[in-house]
């Protein structure tokens, strides 16, 4: 019987240290994938800021090209011209906050789901450890049990 009893305590300890490996393997997983998260919340970032660049460019040039044809036209740049180039103006620069708005949005979202995931695998490693603790005081409280039942060890009744 004291084998069977010393199968148990070891099987016990066994599940004990499956379960806080398990956490701590959780624990791990979310930690690279916050990680990774947040490289691409870095790139979203940083591509909306190029995009923003891009679009004060084409904006440069379309009033460049915009200059030029109204002064190869003989239009002067007064009264209409000047308030047409003044709303694009307005228009681009809008466009351009959007960009930016719209990748600092995202870049923060996925910032935020990378602190949920890294709070997540330490929930894991947490319950892992309780449920560790759970097996061992089970599983170490039916040896007990086991043991005195049937006088294993020297200890209670002998039943035989």
């Amino acid at each position: 019987m004291e084998v069977a009893i010393a199968a148990l305590v070891v099987g016990t300890a066994v599940s004990a240290m499956g379960a806080i490996q398990q956490g701590n393997f959780a624990k791990k997983m979310g930690k690279a994938n916050a990680d990774r998260m947040k490289k691409e919340a870095d790139y979203v970032l940083a591509k909306s800021e190029v995009d923003a660049d891009r679009r004060e460019r084409q904006t440069r040039l379309a009033r460049g090209e915009n200059i030029a044809t109204f002064s190869t036209t003989g239009l002067r740049m007064e009264g209409s011209v000047i308030d047409l180039m003044a709303d694009n103006a307005i228009e681009n620069k809008l466009d351009e906050e959007l960009i930016l708005h719209a990748g600092k949005k995202q870049s923060d979202s996925m910032r935020y789901e990378a602190m949920l995931e890294e709070i997540k695998g330490r929930q894991k490693a947490k319950q892992g450890r309780i449920s560790a603790a759970g097996t061992l005081i089970t599983g170490l409280g039916s040896a007990g049990l086991a043991a005195y039942d049937t006088g294993a060890f020297g200890l209670g009744t002998e039943t035989g």
